[in-house]
């Protein structure tokens, strides 16, 4: 037998094992010696590094892609807006081993900031790099958090567009525990100011998302919060442009009997609200909920809204105030797990998609509109039934969107688990056939692969990755 410690939070895991001598047949040591161990890993999740982003540009009506390649790097591969490969993949990182990669798109400069985490020289941090929609990149890699944390992660941004600058926040472990912290940057890439606290909290916070609002010129932040300890809720803040804190935090999603986490937000800049979802489950399997937020000045008052922050509370000069739906909505409770809700609005409604394992079998992409009945008093419009969007006998998950305004479409980027290695896949779908009409790609357009492997220093041994079935892997020499 063995037993091991859990020695750092979710989504970064490193387990020591503690084997007593005796089961190797030495019971009582007189001597030191190395002993070759080998062992075979078990994961029961797809690696969240195998995630891909997407967004698209209006003036070069391109979409980029970035992925985690086979070699380790962040890559990227331009899309043309009628689902034809611009060019070849390009390396976006200088060096490897990175991960989670993700895009903020700058309008107005016509580029994409990508963020992603991973080591250097000044040691592991969260990364950004400049790529224009032609797939060239300006300048170099740059490093945005500032060395003060040990594992920075899961960094995700937004753009303001009247200053012309990202906001990007990331998980931090700088203080002993998680928080969320975050960093402004100009539009070439350089930082306004220092990085700061977003929430820092005795307990843990996770899984950041952002989004920015027009309407009131403000960010919202939002992550999976553990401060009250039985289970994780869904927690938000407002961020002034300047990165100063907009009022405290407060509850988005507080729930005494599931868990809640992996939150994903949009903006409606029509209707001037936010859609936060989020996975719903332990101790049930996980499901896709959401709420619409909002935020307006301090005058502003209407009954129907549930008061989420008083204005008291409220630092901006102009004063705020944010409010939310006073239920939660279900976006799917299908049987089996759904997780990884990513969301765009596209102009006319929401449009949520995530990995769906209702078939029992491996994971599908599924996705469901979200419309706005009212905005005056926050009513979601949930007529629309969800809907397939790949389901293969292979392993579909992680999956992000980027709308095209010019031809109402949207791209879906993808990761597809096909033995023995992952391929990033993508299509278009049709506005006005949105259950799921492939304009291009299909799952028969693969941009790269990527395999699973490990070295043991010790031993000299690579260990290389076999299927166990479920689009997880176990290690074996």
């Amino acid at each position: 037998e063995f037993t091991y410690t859990d020695n750092a939070d979710y989504q970064h895991k490193v387990y020591d094992f503690a084997i007593p001598l005796k089961t190797l047949g030495i019971e009582q040591p007189t001597d030191s010696e190395k002993l070759d161990l080998a062992f075979a890993a078990y994961g029961t999740a797809t690696p969240a590094y195998l995630a891909t982003d997407t967004a698209y540009d209006e003036e070069y009506q391109r979409y980029l892609i970035v992925y985690v390649n086979s070699t380790g790097y962040v890559a990227g591969q331009i899309i043309n807006q009628d689902g034809s490969l611009y060019g070849t993949e390009f390396t976006i990182s200088e060096n490897q081993y990175r991960y989670y990669p993700s895009i903020v798109h700058n309008p107005g400069g016509t580029n994409f900031l990508v963020t992603f985490e991973g080591s250097a020289s000044s040691g592991y941090g969260i990364f950004g790099q400049i790529v224009v929609p032609d797939g060239s990149l300006q300048d170099g890699n740059f490093q945005i958090s500032d060395g003060s944390s040990l594992t920075p992660a899961n960094a995700k941004g937004a753009f303001d567009y009247h200053n012309n600058q990202f906001l990007v926040v990331w998980e931090d472990n700088r203080n002993g525990n998680t928080d969320i912290f975050g960093q402004v940057l100009s539009a070439a890439g350089s930082p306004v100011g220092g990085n700061f606290a977003v929430i820092s909290d005795t307990r843990n916070q996770y899984e950041p998302a952002v989004a920015f609002d027009d309407y009131a010129e403000k960010y919202l932040t939002v992550w999976s919060d553990a401060r009250n300890m039985a289970y994780w809720d869904i927690y938000g803040k407002v961020i002034n442009t300047d990165g100063s804190a907009n009022g405290p935090d407060f509850a988005i999603s507080s729930n005494l009997s599931n868990e809640q986490h992996n939150p994903a937000i949009a903006f409606d800049q029509a209707n001037q609200i936010f859609s936060v979802t989020w996975e719903h489950g332990w101790p049930d399997p996980d499901n896709i909920f959401g709420k619409f937020v909002m935020i307006r000045p301090a005058n502003y008052t209407n009954i129907f809204y549930t008061l989420l922050r008083p204005t008291a509370s409220c630092n901006d000069p102009a004063g705020c105030i944010v409010f939310g739906l006073a239920d939660d909505f279900a976006v799917s409770t299908e049987f089996n797990y759904q997780q990884n809700p990513y969301i765009i609005h596209d102009n006319s409604e929401f449009l949520v998609v995530w990995d769906d394992l209702r078939s029992g079998d491996s994971k599908d992409i599924y996705g469901r509109s979200i419309g706005v009945t009212n905005a005056s008093d926050l009513t979601p419009d949930l007529s629309s039934a969800e809907f397939p969007i790949v389901t293969t006998f292979d392993e579909e998950s992680y999956p992000s969107l980027a709308y095209n305004p010019s031809l109402n479409q949207t791209l879906l980027a993808y990761r597809n688990y096909t033995f023995p290695t992952d391929i990033y896949d993508y299509l278009i779908l049709s506005a006005g056939s949105i259950s799921g009409n492939i304009i291009s790609g299909d799952t028969g357009a693969p941009i790269s692969g990527v395999s699973v492997s490990a070295y043991s220093e010790d031993t000299g041994q690579f260990f290389s990755d076999t299927t166990i079935g479920d689009g997880s892997y176990q290690l074996d020499n």
